[in-house]
């Protein structure tokens, strides 16, 4: 055996004594990981239930949203409340096939942003597309007002006293299936459009206000057919 070899089977040796030493005397171990674990609950909606967005309450507790399929329903999106030891107070089902955001403005009404997604069967390489939707509940989620996007994934959303921002991407047309792009989105808190700005080639995946009232968008391109496996991130 040569000299490298030895060392290197000295080194594991000590090693192994060494976790074996402080898992004796009381370190960290893997069973261990949860030991602080304050909550564990299980959601049940439906056939299925899947969970893509959580939000701490103004009131407590936490708004959490995501997809709950069933077979004999047309829409899946759901948004549920829960108290602060996390059991369910109410849920309810919205446009769309899952929540992907949740927003609370001051007085308790919620904002959330669900994403209906399909295969598009004439797209060239069969591409996602599909449409969105922007909706405002209030705090026992009755809905208020609902706006369809079309063409458009939401995928985060930001509020101030008076305006709603939403983030996301557009699904790229049959036509132009490389063409996806992000857009930054206004809305009053009455669901009227103000204003989008769009950012060619970019999807938008999150955003967060600055101190000076801006923004930081994150992102990331990639060609999906030229480069399938290429992803580049955007700050």
């Amino acid at each position: 055996m040569n000299l490298t070899a030895t060392i290197l089977r000295r080194a594991a040796w000590v090693l192994f004594i060494a976790v074996c030493i402080s898992g004796c005397s009381g370190a960290v171990v893997a069973g261990g990981v949860f030991s602080d674990e304050e909550m564990n609950q299980t959601y049940s909606l439906a056939t299925y239930t899947d969970i893509f967005a959580i939000e701490e309450a103004a009131e407590g507790g936490f708004l959490i949203g995501g997809h709950a399929y069933s077979r004999d329903a047309e829409e899946h999106a759901f948004l549920m409340r829960t108290d602060s030891e996390g059991t369910e107070i109410w849920s309810e089902i919205y446009q769309g096939k899952r929540v992907v955001a949740i927003e609370e403005v001051d007085d308790g009404r919620i904002i959330i942003a669900s994403l209906d997604d399909w295969i598009n069967p004439e797209s060239p390489t069969a591409a996602m597309t599909g449409t969105g939707y922007l909706m405002m509940t209030d705090r026992n989620g009755v809905l208020i007002w609902s706006v369809e996007l079309t063409g458009n994934a939401p995928a985060q959303i930001v509020s101030s006293e008076d305006t709603i921002m939403l983030v996301g991407w557009r699904w790229a047309s049959v036509d132009d299936p490389e063409g996806v792009s992000g857009f930054l989105t206004r809305y009053s808190l009455e669901g009227e459009l103000l204003n989008m700005t769009t950012y060619d080639e970019v999807s938008i995946h999150d955003v967060l206000r600055t101190d000076d009232d801006g923004y930081l968008l994150v992102g990331n391109t990639g060609d999906p057919v030229e480069t399938i496996n290429v992803r580049y991130g955007h700050l």
